[in-house]
């Protein structure tokens, strides 16, 4: 499967972003199983684009990772987001 994968704090168990090396707490697991920052991720698969490759790479294992990843990334992240909007009205509305 090539598709991307949404990841929250609880998958994630102390794994650092292989590009930034910080800390992930939300993420995107690539089709070969490894974590980074949607941003990182974004901007490294952009790179590889600028380059004019025909596909882009996992920054741990080179693997191709298709250019189409840029897209879900993003749909990615506005998830993320909504979800932490949603769950901050929660603990507000718990208050």
């Amino acid at each position: 499967d090539m598709a991307m994968v949404d990841v929250s704090a609880s998958a994630t168990n102390d794994v650092d972003c292989a590009v930034c090396l910080a800390p992930i707490r939300l993420g995107t697991k690539t089709p070969c199983g490894h974590l980074y920052h949607n941003k990182c991720l974004q901007r490294w698969l952009g790179s590889t684009l600028l380059r004019g490759d025909a596909h882009g790479s996992c920054p741990m294992c080179r693997r191709p990772v298709p250019h189409t990843a840029l897209a879900e990334i993003d749909t990615i992240c506005k998830l993320q987001l909504t979800r932490r909007m949603l769950d901050s009205v929660r603990e507000y509305m718990v208050e």
